[in-house]
């Protein structure tokens, strides 16, 4: 079946076709010729406040983001050879008026924190190391003394870095004391069109048992390039609050000279 997608400055010019789980033939072209030059934007889509019970916190960051302009475009949209319109955006974005149709040429998808229960891992590091790589990580390390802490972890992929920065550094738990709280603020970093998310931490250790607490309380903080987009993201509050309704939560202890930790997400105040 016909598959083909190009972005250029004129716009999109796509054909899909294929069968759905029911068998039937969804069939979508789009032809855009618009003379006016795109000017595309960053997002982190809001995927996840649809989400009731999270497994992960899901992070849909989408580089080159924009939407099908309404004129000097042709739209064909049908399902088991029943045509159906194309919703309109109800705001204009550049001043011009837009279709529903959003796209974006270099999307990632990541898992925040996924849920675990297990056994955790160790990575071995030399005395006042600052780096350390493991697989697609990245780790960089700050020392106090002779206490190593994690300043950021960078992930990397093939389309951009995405890295979890730490203000304060993050303890390393073997250090931590009993009957201590240790708090601080972390940010989520991709390309710098996309935004931030930002939130807090919390450790705490009594009776030999670590807990720990992140929220990404202050929510995403988008990178404001237009009025239009100011204008949309103060009345469409999901797009900044829902990543605030977030909350993960795990216990760390000791098994047999082994950390075990048991992690989850759970929402709150959606």
């Amino acid at each position: 079946m016909p598959f083909s997608l190009l972005v250029n400055e004129s716009g999109v010019q796509a054909q899909y076709e294929f069968l759905d789980l029911h068998g039937r033939l969804i069939s979508f072209r789009i032809s855009e010729s618009h003379p006016k030059k795109r000017k595309p934007f960053g997002l982190l889509a809001p995927m996840g406040d649809a989400i009731e019970n999270p497994s992960a916190m899901p992070l849909v960051l989408l580089q080159d983001f924009y939407f099908v302009r309404r004129r000097h475009s042709e739209v064909e949209s049908s399902i088991d050879g029943r045509q159906h319109r194309v919703d309109n955006l109800p705001i204009s974005i550049d001043r011009t008026k837009m279709t529903f149709i959003r796209y974006s040429t270099k999307p990632l998808i990541a898992t925040f924190n996924p849920e675990f229960s297990g056994v955790m891992s160790n990575i071995t590091i030399e005395q006042n190391q600052e780096i350390v790589h493991s697989d697609d990580y990245q780790i960089s390390l700050e020392w106090k003394e002779d206490k190593v802490f994690i300043k950021s972890i960078k992930r990397k992929n093939h389309i951009y870095p995405l890295i979890l920065h730490f203000n304060d550094a993050f303890p390393n738990i073997e250090d931590i004391e009993n009957n201590s709280i240790f708090n601080g603020v972390f940010t989520i970093e991709y390309h710098p069109s996309t935004g931030k998310i930002k939130g807090v931490y919390i450790i705490e250790k009594i009776n030999d048992e670590i807990s720990v607490l992140i929220i990404p309380s202050k929510g995403w903080r988008p990178k404001h390039t237009k009025f239009s987009l100011r204008f949309l993201y103060t009345v469409a509050k999901v797009f900044k609050k829902w990543p605030s309704t977030y909350e993960w939560t795990a216990t760390i202890c000791t098994r047999n000279n082994e950390f075990y930790m048991k992690s989850q997400w759970n929402r709150k105040g959606k």
